[in-house]
């Protein structure tokens, strides 16, 4: 028979990354607006694996970034554990966090019959508070571009990628307008096809250390960048300046094993 699983709200849990180090979160609320899903607050510090942790200390953390999320998914594929509970939620904190995303499609009745309409999303956004009502905002102010966290209920991996490298990597068109930023010590390694080419991207953090763009076809080197060369004009490009979709991002080894080959 299989263990019941029980998470209240003021749970603390850890999710140890790869074997590399341990981060901390804490259940804070449930979102009756979205989909009555559970709403933690990630924190900041990156602790060694041999950590025996302290709840007291974990909660006073810098908080890294608030999310809607399923915790028994997570506990049962075992990306997190449980470690203890503590009354402080830091919900004035979470009072300050827009929750937003936007409507790709209506439907209208025509001609007796309902039809979808598509929208432009990035003219159509909902925001909203935890558990307080969405408000249809239209084009999303410059001003929100920095408060809002993406609403969606993301699933336990992106969570823990989140952690890891400090963005999400599901394909959004919310992307456009919420910058992604990777921690600064991450390598993030991706491929795309740009202008009948096939572009590869080493960065650390926001800065591009390396491209190297190949023909159409992938057999001809067209030009090799890097961020020391006095020619190269690579360091202009951030990470968040483009909108990566998930099957852009690749792997070190497959980075490399392009990089080497040249």
């Amino acid at each position: 028979m299989a263990k019941r699983i029980v998470t209240r709200i003021g749970n603390v849990f850890c999710a140890e990354i790869e074997g590399k180090f341990k981060c901390f979160f804490q259940y804070i609320a449930k979102d009756m607006t979205q989909l009555n899903s559970s709403v933690i607050r990630v924190f900041k510090t990156h602790y060694p694996m041999e950590y025996k942790p302290v709840i007291n200390d974990i909660i006073k953390d810098e908080v890294a970034f608030y999310a809607h999320t399923v915790l028994r998914a997570g506990i049962y594929f075992n990306a997190w554990y449980k470690i203890g509970t503590a009354k402080e939620l830091g919900l004035e904190g979470l009072q300050k966090i827009w929750f937003g995303y936007t409507q790709r499609d209506t439907t209208e009745k025509i001609d007796g019959l309902w039809t979808i309409i598509p929208l432009n999303p990035l003219e159509n956004w909902w925001i909203w508070h935890a558990n307080e009502p969405f408000i249809k905002i239209g084009t999303l102010p410059k001003e929100y571009e920095n408060l809002i966290e993406l609403g969606s209920v993301f699933p336990y991996n992106e969570i823990v990628m989140r952690m890891k490298s400090g963005y999400y990597i599901y394909t959004q068109v919310e992307y456009e307008i919420i910058k992604r930023k990777p921690l600064p010590d991450y390598h993030s390694y991706l491929k795309r096809e740009e202008d009948k080419t096939i572009v590869y991207y080493h960065f650390v953090g926001d800065s591009l250390q390396q491209r190297l763009t190949l023909s159409e076809d992938g057999t001809t080197v067209l030009s090799v960048e890097s961020a020391g060369n006095q020619d190269s004009n690579i360091a202009r490009i951030k990470f968040y300046d483009i909108n990566w979709e998930y099957d852009h991002f690749i792997s070190k080894e497959e980075f490399e094993t392009i990089w080497k080959d040249d």
